[in-house]
């Protein structure tokens, strides 16, 4: 996928198989082409052919800064992980969502909050950051859905994040929205209980 980071730079990321795993590599055209580099070597693929067409694995986008942000589906665990380019390297992968997760889909708003889309099961969940902190609670934006895939999403009226998938085998496309600047956060409750959504009881 090609990610622009400004006016006259572009990020190029993209799955190079090295004959033995699949590494998650970047190149950078300013001007010219850049030399490829393995951003990850965990970030999970299609191994055969005929898969490559049906599901992918990572999504970017890049902030006001030109810096990249990341998030891809680990090999190992199928978790969602998180990574960003600061202009000159790489940050350290972390976790931001523990699941069975496939379709991740990465979008911005104008202040900079990242919304991270993936599908779990029969579900589409999405987590929020502020900024690079992903501290809060994911959130299920649609359950009990038909095989749902081919995720995507992108931020286009100041107002909130358009989500689209594909349900079951009838091509029927649904499309969403999660309005922007909210944080969805775990708030503890007297006694010991959590409860999701950012709304407190006294």
């Amino acid at each position: 996928m090609l990610v622009p980071m400004n006016a006259t730079k572009t990020m190029a990321l993209y799955n190079n198989y090295n004959g033995a795993n699949y590494n998650l590599t970047y190149k950078i055209y300013d001007a010219s082409w850049g030399t490829a580099t393995t951003v990850v070597s965990d970030c999970k693929d299609n191994t055969a052919s005929s898969d490559w067409s049906l599901k992918h694995w990572f999504s970017a986008v890049a902030d006001s800064s030109g810096n990249v942000h990341l998030i891809y589906v680990d090999s190992d665990d199928n978790d969602l992980n998180y990574t960003y380019y600061s202009g000159t390297s790489w940050s350290s992968p972390v976790e931001i969502y523990k699941g069975t997760v496939s379709y991740p889909s990465l979008s911005i708003d104008n202040s900079n909050n990242l919304y991270a889309f993936c599908v779990e099961g029969n579900e589409v969940k999405y987590k929020v950051s502020e900024g690079t902190n992903w501290g809060g609670s994911s959130v299920t934006l649609e359950g009990n859905l038909t095989s749902p895939g081919y995720l995507g999403s992108a931020y286009s009226d100041n107002l909130s994040i358009g989500v689209v998938w594909r349900e079951g085998n009838s091509y029927d496309v649904t499309y969403d929205t999660v309005a922007v600047g909210v944080f969805p956060a775990s708030i503890w409750l007297k006694g010991g209980i959590w409860l999701k959504g950012g709304i407190w009881l006294k």
